[in-house]
């Protein structure tokens, strides 16, 4: 859950068995600055095993200039 009247680090950190490549390292940090959104939402960043990769999914729209995401 991300307020949006503060300001929110999300981070993952952690390790994968059963990729592709048999074992993989995620790290990934998603940060909504202050005024990204109004109100709460629930914010989910799943993991893709077959491609390896990181994505995040939210309802409603927000600020994308109040927005970063370093995988």
């Amino acid at each position: 859950m991300v307020n949006g009247a503060g300001e929110t680090f999300l981070d993952l950190n952690t390790s994968i068995q059963g990729s592709i490549f048999n074992h993989s390292q995620v790290n990934a940090t998603l940060r909504f600055k202050r005024g990204a959104f109004e109100g709460s939402r629930f914010v989910t960043m799943p993991i893709s095993l077959e491609f390896e990769t990181a994505a995040f999914f939210t309802l409603g729209s927000f600020d994308i200039r109040q927005f970063t995401m370093q995988l």
